[in-house]
């Protein structure tokens, strides 16, 4: 319950189908929510939501592409009988996220959210955070189409900028980081003792009585690597490699000067954070299991270790995660700054860099360490977004102007009624001239080339007019829309997971 915390199992959940709801009751007698005779004020499914209209919507980028292929999200923007106001505040975490392929497909959809969102002219207000950007004007203008204003701003000194003041060590914990390159020995040699060695630490802490809360901000050390090819080597090394070395640390190397370290079990509690997992896995694993704390008299189900890929980088806000190894400089600077923020949020943190020495950029950043830390920030990489680029358009063209048709002219709304259009009508005149006026908004290089494609558009869609054309037609008979793996002018992606295509390539021998 997200009131009172209390488990829900698949008995507190039911289907009303004469409300269209689902409702989700909490047991607990004492939970404010609990007497709701409707359940927890939630609705999960997109049936419940086009019906119930929340007042608070939660969602990704990825359903923005069924808005050309179903009406039902009209009555979001007020564009049904209920005349409900649309959405006045949009707020978009993670921007730089939205960089790239992603990125750009993604603009061409907010090109339409941005128009139907419109009241009198007045767009949404659209609050966007993210801590690692550079060219966030252009990025911003690509994406909604208007400039931007920075919060908080710039002060006179970094120190002191009226809303932030640089806090002390002593208030806020702070990661302190290392890097390890070593010379004559593989990188997988390197990374096996270092994690040893950060094994053996962590547990030493146990031993000198320390807190078990100062104990459990280091006992679950976290793997970050670029690859899962990686990922699952370091899994098997820590099965046997890494409790090998740990045990000669303990009971040979170290085992004067830092004695008392137990040996007698084996710290091979692992877990995987991966895209190989399902997104029930991915929850509980980040939700339950990692926040499982350590206790002197019981830390059997703690992790030891958790060995995650860039999927860490986003919504991991585990506060006792401290200690984290990173197997090589990650591909962009905005990642490796993301993922080692996942350790020290709420307590101090290290971050160990294992550096392979034949990797030449691996080499530049160990030599360069000193700077490039002391200056994270500074190389973030600029991100790209290009929504009306020629292949941009052939992709998602269309689909912002069929959105904008069907939700914006009452006619055509329906699925049986995409055999209505009339390119010669004022209504569909005025959506082609807002997408114009959007355009050179955005990029004005593209402007004559999406009106040459728009042409073309409105000449397709009028040689398909029947009467019983359809928006959607799950036989693919006579659907205006195709689905993705035809090669057609109107055919329009289901999702956003896989915006950019793929190429074979195919190798002929020579006669």
């Amino acid at each position: 319950c997200p009131w009172c915390g209390k488990r829900l199992t698949a008995k507190n959940y039911s289907v009303d189908i004469d409300s269209k709801r689902m409702k989700i009751k909490c047991e607990n007698r004492s939970c404010s929510l609990s007497d709701f005779q409707e359940g927890l004020p939630i609705h999960l499914v997109d049936e419940a939501i086009y019906e119930h209209l929340p007042s608070f919507l939660v969602a990704t980028v990825d359903k923005f592409a069924q808005l050309p292929l179903n009406d039902k999200p009209a009555a979001f923007f007020g564009h049904d009988k209920r005349k409900k106001l649309p959405p006045e505040l949009i707020i978009q975490d993670e921007l730089h996220l939205i960089s790239g392929p992603l990125g750009t497909m993604t603009g061409i959809y907010e090109a339409a959210i941005t128009k139907l969102c419109e009241k009198d002219d007045i767009h949404a207000k659209v609050i966007a955070s993210t801590a690692t950007i550079r060219n966030a004007s252009e990025q911003i203008k690509s994406l909604y189409g208007r400039g931007h204003t920075q919060f908080p701003p710039q002060g006179i000194t970094a120190e002191d900028s009226f809303f932030a003041v640089r806090s002390d060590e002593n208030d806020k914990p702070a990661r302190e980081y290392f890097g390890v390159m070593g010379v004559g020995v593989s990188a997988t040699t390197a990374l096996i003792r270092v994690n040893a060695a950060l094994l053996f630490a962590t547990r030493y802490l146990a031993t000198i009585g320390l807190p078990d809360r100062v104990v459990d901000n280091f006992w679950t050390i976290t793997g970050y690597f670029n690859s899962l090819r990686e990922l699952g080597g370091t899994n098997t090394q820590i099965l046997d490699d890494v409790q090998s070395r740990f045990v000669y640390l303990a009971r040979t190397k170290f085992a004067e000067k830092y004695p008392g370290v137990d040996t007698s079990k084996d710290y091979t509690h692992t877990e995987e954070l991966t895209s190989r997992m399902s997104n029930s896995e991915i929850a509980d694993v980040i939700q339950v299991k990692l926040k499982r704390a350590y206790t002197a008299e019981d830390h059997a189900d703690v992790y030891d270790f958790l060995l995650a890929s860039n999927m860490i980088s986003v919504g991991v806000d585990v506060g006792r995660l401290g200690a984290m190894v990173v197997a090589g400089q990650p591909k962009t600077n905005a990642e490796y700054i993301q993922a080692t923020s996942r350790v020290g949020r709420d307590n101090p943190g290290i971050v160990i860099t294992v550096y392979n020495g034949f990797r030449s950029r691996d080499r530049s950043h160990y030599e360069q360490f000193l700077k490039y830390h002391s200056a994270l920030y500074r190389y973030v990489e600029a991100t790209s977004v290009t929504p009306f680029s020629d292949r941009a358009r052939d992709r998602g063209l269309h689909a912002l102007y069929v959105t904008l048709c069907r939700y914006l002219i009452k006619g055509l709304r329906k699925n049986d009624q995409a055999g209505k259009y009339q390119s010669s009508d004022s209504e569909v005149k005025k959506v082609r001239k807002k997408i114009e006026a959007y355009v050179k908004e955005v990029d004005k290089n593209e402007s004559l080339a999406v009106s040459n494609e728009l042409d073309d558009i409105e000449k397709e869609w009028e040689f398909q007019t029947e009467k019983d054309l359809v928006y959607r037609d799950f036989n693919n008979k006579n659907g205006l829309l195709k689905p993705d793996t035809q090669n057609d002018r109107f055919r329009t992606m289901n999702s956003m997971r896989n915006v950019d295509g793929q190429s074979g390539i195919y190798l002929l021998r020579g006669e």
